[in-house]
């Protein structure tokens, strides 16, 4: 009897005081939306097709829309390290419709400064500018971005364009 009383001591302690330690697994914290974007946006964009939209008034004429596109117009680069930093160049040259002569020179978007993002826009900041991007199409291998710049046309004044353009991964 007391070899069997030992024996249930011996089995209950081996089955319940060898157990392991409540270590519960680590949950992971989840990632948000405009984190899960900013990871996907790090990397070079090859700016592959830009449109332009604009109305200027030209005297003797008045208002005149101003509206075409360009291919390979520059790059973006978002760096995440882990400062946010952008490398940007964006350029293209407006024309006017055949038969108004009026000089326009390149529109040109070139900085290095900061971004920041949600999952619907991208904001780049350096030390001149601020452009908003609302994030038309986003998916792993190619971006579409709209924004409206202010264009210093000379003459005619400070014009605000508004730019479309599909980026596609470099």
């Amino acid at each position: 009897m007391k070899n069997t009383i030992l024996l249930l001591g011996l089995i209950t302690w081996v089955l319940f005081g060898c157990r392991k330690e409540d270590n519960p697994t680590p949950t992971p914290t989840p990632i948000s939306p405009a984190e899960t974007y900013a990871n996907r946006l790090v990397g070079i964009w090859d700016v592959d097709t830009l449109t332009y939209s604009a109305t200027v008034t030209v005297p003797f004429l008045g208002t005149v829309p101003i509206n075409n596109g360009a291919s390979q117009a520059g790059y973006i680069e978002f760096k995440k390290t882990p400062s946010r930093i952008v490398d940007y160049d964006i350029k293209f040259k407006p024309s006017l419709p055949a038969g108004i002569q009026f000089p326009l020179d390149t529109v040109r978007l070139l900085g290095r400064g900061s971004w920041v993002n949600t999952e619907n826009t991208i904001t780049l900041t350096d030390t001149s500018n601020v452009y908003i991007f609302q994030v038309l199409y986003d998916r792993v291998n190619t971006q579409r971005l709209k924004t409206v710049v202010d264009y210093d046309a000379g003459d005619l004044g400070l014009v605000p364009v508004t730019l479309e353009m599909t980026l596609g991964r470099r």
